[in-house]
């Protein structure tokens, strides 16, 4: 810790006529993707609203991400920052809003989004949201193999060779049973027919 350039800091920051600057806080990026500033004797305002504005996006994300239809979402929100030295702050704030759909052809309620964004950012309106919907690509029939078609089944052409074996086992199979009960007829027909009867007896 550097105790004097504490004090220089609250030295320029008292008099207000020099032309130094000081440099803000080292920003660090944690791993859940909020900024974290290292503790400052007094912030900059642009600091505190850097900081503010990063807090609402990872609550808007969240919030957002919950909504039926959402895998994820990402929220950005820019909030206008008073010059040095100005008491009024210039400009508007804005936000963008990047969803992920969960399924090719989810119906996403973007008017819910906008109304959310806008009522969580102070003077934001709501045509000044942004949002980007990436829905993940839709798996067509058409792009894998072709289908072949053996007897009733529909079958892709490395499926079609196995299943036309077996399909063949089992009408030979068939066969085979038909002749032999064919066979057991006839047999026990002849059986029947040489057989003595009483009257030759």
């Amino acid at each position: 810790m550097k105790p004097w350039g504490h004090v220089a800091r609250l030295a320029c920051l008292a008099c207000g006529l020099c032309a130094c600057t000081v440099a803000p806080a080292a920003r660090v990026l944690p791993p859940d993707g909020g900024i974290r500033e290292e503790a400052a004797l007094v912030p900059t305002r642009s600091e505190e609203e850097t900081r503010r504005a990063s807090v609402i996006s990872h609550a808007l994300a969240r919030s957002i991400a919950s909504m039926p239809g959402i895998e994820s979402a990402q929220v950005h929100v820019a909030l206008p920052v008073a010059p040095a030295f100005a008491r009024t702050v210039t400009g508007k704030p804005r936000a963008s809003v990047l969803v992920h759909a969960a399924q090719p052809r989810t119906r996403i309620d973007l008017v819910a989004i906008q109304t959310l964004v806008a009522g969580a950012v102070p003077d934001l309106d709501g045509s000044a949201v942004s949002i980007v919907v990436v829905a993940p690509p839709a798996v067509r029939r058409g792009a894998g193999p072709p289908w072949v078609r053996v007897g009733p089944w529909e079958v892709t052409p490395s499926s079609a060779t196995s299943l036309r074996g077996t399909v063949a086992g089992l009408l030979l199979a068939q066969v085979v049973l038909a002749l032999a009960l064919a066979a057991l007829v006839a047999r026990q027909r002849s059986r029947r027919e040489g057989a003595p009867t009483d009257g030759d007896a």
